[in-house]
Parts: structure tokens; C-alpha cells; sequence
């Protein structure tokens, strides 16, 4: 198994200060001769390290193996079946279109690839955590986008990416 630091901030709203938490956790995925395969990642209600793992395994699937962002997503189980269903019908409205399926990668929301990406949690509920990715793009000014994640059967799983429900909402 692959380690790898992740750096998760917590902001603890405890008699009007702030606390920050710095914390390293284990990846659940491990290198393969075709990629990078993943395994869940578990954690509690308001696990912003799991949390924010799991996205961190997504990404990077969706960076470096091939076709992730067409096909492989759908298997993998750190993503929703409900984010699943979204792309997927994303797709066909384009392509009933006669557009391409889809024109984005719905996990960086772009269409190139990120050289760099930090995350850190937005909003903490329990089960649901908002995660705020800020990815860099050669010289340009950094893009920040926002990520919903869902505890669901013990595990954080990615169920929204600011794009996907940008192009569900303008479709």
C-alpha cells in the first residue's frame, strides 16, 4: 500500500478560537503496473482525514490512469452511485446533442490536468463534509473547486464535484 501525507485542517469553533490539525493518514490504494487501484477509505461522522483521503485517491486516479474520467470512475468505490448516475446522464444530453460525452473531466473540472492540488474542508455536518480542492495549472492563478463527499456504508465517498451539478443545473 502507497503512503501518502494528507493534510487536512480543522477549524474547531471551541470558546471563540481556532484550533488547526494537521494530520497523516494511509491512502486506500497501492500502485499497479496499469495504475493506481482503489480500495475504500474508511472513517466516522466528520472524519475530514478519510474525508479528504478518499478525494485525494479520486483525483489522482483521475489524473494518472487512463480512460478514468471516461470509464473506470464508474467502479470505483470511492465515488457515489448517485455521482455516477449524474455523469452518466450528463453524457447523454450531449451526446444527443451530437456533442462528445463529456467535454470536461468531471473530477478536476477542467480540461487539462492539474500539476499540483491542495484540499481543505469547507463544512463539516456529520456524514457530509464539503471539500474546497485548489488545483494549479502550469503558471496560472489557481482554481478552486468545491467537492461534496457522503459518508455512506462506513466509507467517504466523492458524491458531487462543482461541475457536474453546474452542467446538470444549466441542462
Amino acid at each position: 500500500m502507497l503512503s501518502a501525507l494528507v493534510t487536512a485542517l480543522m477549524i474547531a469553533g471551541c470558546g471563540g478560537g481556532s484550533t488547526t490539525v494537521t494530520q497523516t493518514v494511509q491512502t486506500g490504494t497501492h500502485t499497479t503496473p496499469t495504475g493506481t487501484t482503489p480500495t475504500t477509505t474508511t472513517g466516522g461522522a466528520g472524519d475530514v482525514a478519510a474525508a479528504t483521503a478518499a478525494l485525494s485517491g479520486v483525483i489522482d486516479r483521475a489524473v494518472k490512469v487512463p480512460h478514468f474520467n471516461t470509464e473506470g470512475f464508474r467502479t470505483d468505490p470511492a465515488i457515489s452511485s448517485a455521482l455516477v448516475a449524474k455523469i452518466d446522464r450528463i453524457a447523454a444530453q450531449n451526446e444527443a446533442q451530437g456533442l462528445p460525452g463529456l467535454d470536461v473531466d468531471p473530477f478536476v473540472c477542467a480540461q487539462q490536468l492539474p500539476q499540483a492540488e491542495t484540499y481543505r474542508p469547507a463544512r463539516v455536518a456529520g456524514d457530509n463534509m464539503t471539500i474546497n480542492g485548489r488545483f494549479t495549472y502550469g503558471a496560472g492563478k489557481p482554481v478552486t473547486v468545491t467537492y461534496g463527499m457522503l459518508l455512506e456504508d462506513g466509507a467517504w465517498k466523492l458524491d458531487s464535484t462543482e461541475c457536474v451539478e453546474q452542467a446538470l443545473s444549466s441542462g
